[in-house]
């Protein structure tokens, strides 16, 4: 009788022990983001080039080393955790071999959760349970008197045990949203948790992070995005790290046929411009006042919207400022000095000038101020008159010459 009370109160025991089982996973699901990623470290030692930030970067290729035994990593987790598991991936020659990792809430009061004595592991993964904001690897003694410690990477994982994941889901753009190449899109998410607080929402395209925002209402832009077909996401993360990935909706970025404020990459001149198509002109206005027009035609005004003569194709209403200006034009005024050009007197320039008030060929001022002037053609017309007027100062100098010999000839003779 005894034997079956005892047989029953067993197997009562061992059915308890494993309905519970299910309750003593979930109170020991450790979790799969490295919660040290990317966060404030402190060090013992350090050498240049490579500072304890290069063991939270993520990149293997980088990391810690500080010379000699007894030195020490920590980092600062930002809040309290539950610590499940620590992974350190050593650079072969400089690993620990005995080491312990420790948790603490002040960075001043350590308690050990781990000793490993003897290591021969590159990557060195272990359990751990331990509840801190602080976790310090303190090594002891190395693999190699004669390497430095050397230290690539340390993961630390928490444990998610009562934790409800937050809630997270896309409310902008909307699923299969259309926009043109160069767009800006508006991302935004909402996040909850009903256990504790969500510390972030991470947006994604596919795998690659677009952005992210810390406070509600959880939006960031996606600036100039490029022609094609993504998937995007949400990642809300909560207090305790725990996390959960929004419904996908899918974007479409099409081509673009219009012009972009933020730059055209890839545009085709033929069907994609800035302009009109039909024969309204085209305003450009600062401060909301027109500054330049172009007309059907392909007149160009600027500070003056009409033509001011039928021919124009650019007027502007103001001084224009060059360092330089060249206006190609046919024929000169070289003819002055050919041999069959007839040169005025200058007595008959004289009397022209007399009645007219102005040289032959040159516009007058009521003429100037009614038509204005053709530059090319006023420059060719000074040209000229310059080149006149060196054939009358070549020939008043021949005229001279023959005078001085004539005294000289006289006042030779009279001795």
């Amino acid at each position: 009788m005894l034997y079956s009370k005892l047989h029953f109160l067993r197997i009562l025991i061992l059915g308890t022990f494993i309905l519970c089982i299910p309750d003593l996973v979930k109170s020991q699901t450790c979790g799969t983001t490295n919660i040290a990623l990317g966060k404030p470290v402190t060090v013992s030692a350090e050498q240049m080039y490579h500072v304890g930030a290069d063991a939270v970067d993520g990149n293997i290729s980088s990391g810690w080393f500080a010379p000699g035994d007894n030195n020490y990593i920590y980092v600062d987790l930002g809040q309290s955790f539950t610590v499940c598991k620590i992974k350190i991936i050593w650079q072969a020659d400089g690993r620990g071999k005995n080491y312990k990792a420790q948790v603490s809430t002040d960075a001043s009061n350590w308690t050990d959760i781990f000793t490993r004595t003897n290591n021969n592991l590159s990557i060195d993964s272990f359990a751990v349970t331990g509840t801190g904001r602080y976790v310090r690897i303190l090594i002891t003694e190395r693999v190699n008197n004669w390497a430095s410690i050397e230290m690539s990477e340390l993961e630390i994982y928490n444990s998610l045990a009562g934790n409800t994941k937050p809630s997270v889901s896309l409310t902008s753009p909307s699923n299969n949203a259309s926009y043109f190449a160069g767009a800006n899109i508006k991302l935004t998410a909402t996040a909850a948790d009903s256990d504790g607080s969500v510390s972030k929402v991470e947006f994604f395209q596919g795998t690659e992070k677009i952005g992210e925002a810390t406070t509600a209402p959880y939006t960031v832009v996606w600036s100039n995005v490029q022609a094609g077909t993504y998937s995007i996401t949400a990642k809300a993360i909560d207090n305790l790290n725990a996390s959960e990935v929004s419904t996908a909706i899918s974007v479409t970025v099409n081509p673009s046929t219009r012009w972009s404020l933020l730059g055209n990459p890839g545009t085709n001149p033929d069907s994609v411009f800035l302009g009109t198509t039909d024969n309204k002109r085209l305003v450009f206005k600062t401060n909301n006042q027109e500054r330049m027009t172009i007309l059907g035609d392909g007149y160009v005004g600027i500070g003056i919207a009409t033509k001011p003569a039928a021919e124009a194709k650019l007027a502007v209403n103001g001084a224009v400022y060059a360092k330089k200006l060249k206006i190609t034009q046919t024929g000169w005024a070289d003819y002055v000095f050919n041999n069959d050009y007839k040169l005025p007197s200058l007595k008959e320039l004289e009397a022209y000038i007399k009645l007219n008030k102005h040289l032959p060929g040159v516009p007058t001022t009521t003429e100037v101020q009614k038509n204005g002037t053709d530059v090319a053609e006023i420059q060719a017309v000074l040209l000229k008159k310059i080149e006149e007027l060196t054939l009358y100062i070549i020939e008043q100098n021949k005229k001279l010459e023959q005078q001085q010999m004539q005294i000289e000839l006289l006042n030779k003779n009279k001795k």
